[in-house]
């Protein structure tokens, strides 16, 4: 990968450069994914090994500000028409922890159909 700027030799704005963070959020989710896997697979039959990819948690302790309407903004990209409560990845887990005895090595996506 070229980092930003180097190719025409100036700098090129922040903005312009969104495929960074991007990038990084994607290495990031794909390792972790093979982290899931890979213990899967060294640890079975005796232990199961599985991870949910959340969504957006809308009523989290997260002190963060995301602005005004973001909420608003965020459920209209969901199919669902909301964005997920801490419940509903609790569910997910629960589903994980107490059932699914033929079920490891996968990332469960709990994003209420985002990325379907």
């Amino acid at each position: 990968m070229v980092p930003c700027g180097f190719i025409t030799r100036r700098p090129v704005p922040v903005s312009r450069c969104w495929f960074i963070p991007v990038a990084a959020y994607s290495a990031t989710k794909a390792g972790l994914v093979s982290l899931t896997r890979e213990p899967a697979k060294g640890l079975a039959p005796e232990v199961r090994v599985n991870a949910i990819a959340p969504g957006f948690v809308g009523d989290s302790n997260w002190d963060i500000d995301w602005g005004e309407g973001w909420k608003e903004r965020e459920s209209a990209k969901v199919p669902l028409g909301r964005v997920g409560r801490v419940e509903d990845y609790a569910d997910a887990i629960f589903y994980l922890c107490a059932g699914a005895a033929y079920i490891t090595g996968q990332t469960l996506v709990v994003d209420g159909g985002l990325t379907a």
